[in-house]
């Protein structure tokens, strides 16, 4: 059976050591289940009440080939002072009280209607991981596609075109998850980053508006302070300009296993860390039947049993559905 752990705690294992009431753990063993992301992505507590302070390699020391009677000078590494920021997602479940004490367990109703409320939160944390800019929304964290945006940028060796040229383009991402290279982060001090507030009863309005009118409600709000620090690009990969509609109508589509294959190869490190890809629904589909189509030459998607799960891998790599990926993207040039 295969195992895919990290040496560090993903958000239901950090939670678990804070959760006392129980709150904080359900809610993310819900997010664990509804979010593949939140099972893969390494939590690590920040320097600061709103990030973390890193110190980035820039450049290595010098290397020199001294003969014999000849010194060596000395040389050092240069490091950068990077702050990677956290944000506050919140999100309000009311449940009518008259409604949840019509059944046996009414906070057993309460916890049914609130799990909506904990996979909106999966789901925007996965959209933000991805799409999200602290520059263009203060207040929250910078996501992948702000580092991994030009084909010639520094990172450029870390970004494969697919020669899309429109307007509905999406991306696949390889990821190589460590607390040293690219991680989750909360706020220093926190639970977790992960906070649920049993309010009560409380007077809610309802959803007409009309003047006024309330009615009494369970109450629970939902606080999740998170961010993302990317600290050795190296580990990171993405497959943009991926013609979505081509692909989906299999017309002049993109050859995805090529493309994967090359992006895997190109992780700097792949033993350093846990290695997942993340793609959208559709284009997994297309993939596998892409692989099947070459299953002669060694198609490469298979399925493992991982944990007691069955899991679909690309060459051992769990291949990670992730519907926040949009079809939508513009050509990255």
């Amino acid at each position: 059976m295969a195992t895919l752990g990290t040496g560090a705690g993903n958000l239901l294992d950090v939670s678990s050591l804070f959760g006392a009431d129980g709150k904080e753990l359900r809610v993310a063993e819900v997010l664990n289940q509804v979010n593949d992301i939140v099972q893969d992505m390494p939590m690590v507590e920040g320097t600061d009440s709103d990030g973390l302070q890193a110190a980035m390699r820039s450049g290595l020391p010098s290397v020199t080939w001294p003969r014999f009677n000849e010194g060596v000078q000395p040389s050092k590494g240069t490091l950068v002072n990077v702050k990677f920021a956290t944000g506050t997602m919140s999100t309000v479940s009311n449940v009518d009280c008259r409604l949840a004490k019509k059944y046996s367990d009414p906070e057993a109703y309460r916890a049914s209607q609130d799990k909506a409320h904990i996979e909106a939160l999966g789901q925007e944390m996965a959209r933000a991981v991805f799409y999200e800019s602290e520059t263009t929304n203060p207040g929250r964290f910078t996501g992948l596609s702000s580092y991994f945006n030009s084909l010639s940028a520094e990172n450029a060796d870390q970004i494969i075109d697919a020669a899309g040229t429109g307007s509905d383009n999406t991306s696949i991402w390889v990821v190589c998850w460590s607390p040293e290279a690219v991680t989750g982060i909360y706020p220093k001090g926190s639970k977790a980053g992960l906070e649920v507030r049993n309010m009560g009863e409380q007077l809610v309005v309802d959803s007409t508006g009309i003047n006024g009118s309330t009615y009494l409600g369970y109450q629970t709000r939902f606080l999740w302070d998170v961010g993302l620090a990317v600290q050795d690009w190296r580990q990171v990969v993405r497959i943009c300009n991926i013609d979505h509609s081509n692909l989906v109508t299999n017309s002049s589509a993109a050859d995805l296993p090529k493309l994967l294959s090359r992006a895997v190869d190109m992780i700097n490190n792949p033993g350093a860390g846990k290695m997942c890809i993340y793609s959208r629904r559709d284009v997994a589909a297309v993939l596998n039947e892409q692989a099947l189509a070459r299953v002669s030459t060694g198609g490469g998607v298979s399925y493992e049993n991982v944990d007691g799960k069955v899991v679909k891998m690309w060459r051992g790599i769990p291949l990670r559905r992730c519907d926040a990926l949009t079809k939508t993207e513009a050509r990255i040039t």
